[in-house]
């Protein structure tokens, strides 16, 4: 069981590392990994709140510093998918195309979720 725990771990190493170094970054920047974030998912997220350039207030810094915090979680999950279909012998470009669609959902989902409890009505 411990064994299979290690090889599982080692599987999705790189992913547990994206991680933890994209945490601090979202910290660090300071915002700018939920503005880079936002760049990638604006067509998603502007059909539910209005484009970034109309946004002011407090409440804005703390959203964009948000987002860069909940968004590396994904790589979590990203790890998994794609070790899940490395076993089931996909090749690597399937694999990465599943692996970066999941990181975009899940920046999609930091954005929709943030905004949802500090969007001012």
């Amino acid at each position: 069981m411990l064994k299979a725990i290690f090889v599982y771990l080692s599987a999705i190493k790189w992913s547990i590392i994206a991680f933890v170094l994209f945490l601090i970054g979202g910290f660090a920047s300071l915002g700018m990994l939920g503005m880079a974030l936002y760049g990638v998912t604006f067509p998603v997220v502007s059909l539910f709140y209005p484009p970034l350039a109309e946004w002011n207030g407090p409440w804005v810094w703390p959203v964009l510093v948000g987002v860069g915090l909940i968004w590396p979680l994904s790589f979590l999950l990203a790890g998994p998918v794609g070790f899940a279909l490395k076993r089931r012998g996909l090749g690597d470009w399937p694999r990465r195309a599943a692996y970066m669609s999941v990181l975009w959902v899940g920046a999609v989902l930091s954005w929709l979720i943030v905004l949802a409890g500090n969007f001012p009505r």
